[in-house]
């Protein structure tokens, strides 16, 4: 499980209760079969669960149900989200991933809960 391989290296005994997120959606992950992401997926879950933490899957819109059977946070642009309930039954839709704040440099991720 590449992903986990920091984690115990982590001192997180002072967020408990926080949410820990994989994110599933690089070039090289594409070619795993639903079934062995939806097994990395449950392996990370019980593993955060462990530590008392909450965990989510992040990825992008076209892989959800496609890739993998269960994903909460979902990446997918339409920049505007006005009057769009895109992912609304999901923990959390992320709409745009260049947005700006008066004082800060760089562009933000932007997600609606």
């Amino acid at each position: 499980m590449m992903f986990l391989f920091h984690f115990y290296d982590i001192q997180l005994n002072h967020l408990i209760g926080a949410a820990l997120v994989v994110d599933i959606e690089a070039s090289h992950q594409q070619y795993l079969s639903r079934d062995t992401l939806d097994a990395c997926n449950q392996a990370f879950a019980e593993v955060v669960k462990l530590y008392g933490y909450r965990s989510d899957v992040y990825t992008m819109g076209s892989w959800v149900s496609s890739k993998m059977s269960n994903a909460g946070w979902i990446a997918s642009y339409p920049y505007d989200p006005t009057g769009k309930t895109w992912y609304s039954n999901n923990n959390a839709w992320q709409y745009q991933s260049t947005a700006h704040f008066q004082g800060s440099y760089g562009n933000f991720d932007v997600s609606t809960l």
